[in-house]
């Protein structure tokens, strides 16, 4: 503080002295503006800008009458007014309209003769300064408002005294301005990236990643820098990814319906869920790697292979296709599969999503309604044929051994279609039995036979299991055979073990009914069942027809020989003739009549034929 005599008057040597002591002070501050107040509040020197080109005018003027004078003083009267009672400031004056700055340093000088202070302030434009500060401000705030926006942080620690300093960012993530030593233990060693765990000052946990660097600063102080990067949200997408992945794979492994994942290149199985694994009977080890191709029946590969590659080309985003599997024990069972493809993160499809239903009980049902709609259509095809006299004889002839000459004819029906193609009995009679239509076809058959027999040729007639016991069929041989006078031992009527066994009782009366008429008897497939000794016992049965499962092997199954041996043994001690069926070559024909068969058919024999065409003897 300068001291400096104040006499009464403004023109006394005091006020000189001040006046001069101002103009000595402007002219030792170059580029400093200086302005010399009185106790009265009244402008006793200016100098400098703002004052260069209000300076003479100013002088005299009062410091209300200066704020108006200079605008840019306006506002400092208070200031001023603290410095004349003796306080030092020293403060950064801006206009209002931000365009200049001013650094102001203001001085009391204490008066010697009268009590009180005058004061002289020294003015410092700084407007360039405070525009870089400002901007350099804007800046530090621009850069921590992106490192708390992406959640980055940077500090550094000077290893001698322990300061810490620390960036916006990380005193964000810190949740506080300070930070002491012991920050330094969990931010890592140098070189080596660290994570850990951070409770800010409000509760908030963060997880933060730091990596650190040691250096030499100036004057051989050594300073531990490093960056602190926010990884919360990362961790916890990690986490939920984790969870999600969980969930999807609980989804995969638990789900009902069978899922796989395979390979979009090689077909072969990635993954598979336990439903998958029971639909195709095979574990989880076998399908694992193994080709979808080889699961799949052979009719379905190249359909769901084109539509595999389809996806893969970018022609269609995902298919679903019905399919047929192999399992490991042969069957086969359908599926509904819905294939969607996977991506990786370069967009290139890593495997293919298959959900496969199990579609193989509703494949059956409808198969089932298929054939039983065809059997309906057929069963009324039958219907029309009868109706419309389209059933057809064939005949196939019987030899005896002995002589090798013909001496029976089994009649055989055919369905002659509209087109005029026939139907071999294997695909109209099973239906016309289920239906009932078959006492009708044996009606019609028998009454054939019967006017066949009535020209001498001796004839054999299958009867089915509805016909055996069938009165109305029973009385109609009767009424045939009387109106043709027909021999009743030219014809015998041939029926299956199945028949019998469907109604033993009535299958017996119904046998000695046709023995009591005079024709004979012959039980077909015998040996296959397991009442055929009871039948010999108790049945009028006058042949015997070895079934072909004993005959088709029998020069080269020795079992087959013995069989067929003791059949001919049994019967002819019961007094039955034997009648081997499917003979189909020379050798087998030789080993029946060195067994003692006494008959014998098939197509070495002489294959069915049309009734009209008459089959010759062969040797």
């Amino acid at each position: 503080m300068l001291d400096v005599a104040w006499p009464p008057g403004t023109d006394s040597p005091d006020a000189k002295r001040l006046i001069e002591f101002g103009r000595v002070l402007a002219a030792a501050s170059v580029n400093y503006a200086v302005i010399v107040v009185g106790p009265d509040e009244r402008v006793l020197f200016a100098s400098g800008t703002p004052f260069d080109d209000a300076g003479p005018s100013v002088v005299g003027k009062t410091l209300r009458e200066l704020g108006r004078c200079v605008p840019a003083l306006d506002g400092l009267r208070p200031r001023w007014g603290d410095a004349l009672l003796g306080a030092a400031q020293e403060f950064e004056l801006r206009a209002s309209d931000r365009c200049l700055a001013l650094q102001v340093r203001m001085t009391p000088l204490r008066l010697t003769v009268t009590p009180g202070f005058a004061a002289v302030a020294v003015f410092h434009e700084v407007t360039d300064r405070a525009l870089a500060f400002a901007e350099l401000t804007r800046e530090r705030e621009r850069i921590g408002a992106a490192e708390r926006c992406i959640g980055f942080g940077l500090w550094e620690l000077e290893l001698e005294t322990g300061q810490f300093e620390l960036s916006d960012g990380a005193r964000h993530l810190l949740g506080s301005s300070h930070a002491d030593r012991s920050l330094s233990e969990v931010l890592g060693r140098p070189d080596q990236p660290c994570e850990f765990s951070i409770t800010a000052s409000d509760g908030t946990v963060r997880r933060v990643i730091s990596h650190v660097a040691r250096h030499e600063a100036t004057a051989g102080h050594s300073v531990m820098s490093g960056t602190m990067i926010d990884i919360t949200q990362l961790r916890a997408s990690e986490r939920a990814r984790r969870q999600v992945q969980n969930l999807l794979r609980q989804a995969f492994d638990g789900s009902p319906i069978g899922m796989a994942m395979t390979d979009p290149h090689t077909g072969s199985y990635l993954q598979v869920n336990d439903a998958l694994c029971a639909l195709l009977g095979r574990s989880r080890n076998e399908l694992l790697g193994l080709p979808v191709r080889d699961v799949t029946h052979p009719d379905d590969v190249a359909g769901d292979e084109a539509a595999r590659r389809a996806v893969l080309d970018g022609g269609q985003a995902n298919f679903v296709i019905e399919k047929r599997y192999i399992r490991a024990d042969g069957e086969i069972v359908w599926g509904a599969v819905h294939v969607v493809p996977a991506f990786g993160d370069d967009g290139q499809i890593r495997g293919f999503l298959s959900q496969v239903m199990d579609l193989t009980d509703h494949k059956q049902r409808e198969q089932q309604l298929v054939r039983e709609v065809q059997e309906l259509e057929r069963l009324a095809a039958i219907q029309s044929a009868i109706a419309s006299g389209r059933l057809v004889l064939h005949a196939q002839p019987i030899i005896a051994l002995d002589t090798s000459e013909v001496v029976q004819q089994e009649l055989l029906v055919r369905l002659q279609q509209e087109d005029g193609t026939l139907l071999p009995p294997g695909e109209f009679l099973p239906i016309a039995e289920a239906h009932g239509c078959i006492r009708d076809i044996d009606l019609w058959v028998t009454e054939r036979a019967i006017e066949i027999a009535s020209t001498g040729q001796p004839v054999e007639v299958n009867l089915s299991a509805a016909s055996v016991g069938d009165e109305r069929l029973l009385e109609r041989i009767q009424a045939t055979l009387a109106q043709t006078g027909t021999d009743p031992s030219l014809i015998v009527f041939e029926v299956t073990e199945t028949a019998v066994v469907a109604d033993l009782q009535r299958a017996r009366e119904f046998a000695s009914a046709l023995h009591e008429l005079g024709c004979r008897f012959a039980l077909d497939d015998f040996g296959t069942g397991y009442g055929t000794l009871t039948y010999l016992k108790h049945f009028p049965i006058d042949y015997v027809k070895i079934d072909v499962e004993f005959v088709r092997d029998l020069s080269t199954n020795n079992a087959d020989h013995e069989l067929v041996g003791a059949i001919v043994t049994m019967a002819k001690g019961l007094g039955k003739r034997t009648v081997a069926e499917g003979v189909e070559d020379a050798e087998t024909l030789a080993h029946l009549r060195a067994l003692g068969v006494d008959q014998a058919q098939g197509y070495f024999v002489g294959r069915p034929a049309a009734i009209e065409r008459q089959p010759t003897d062969r040797a």
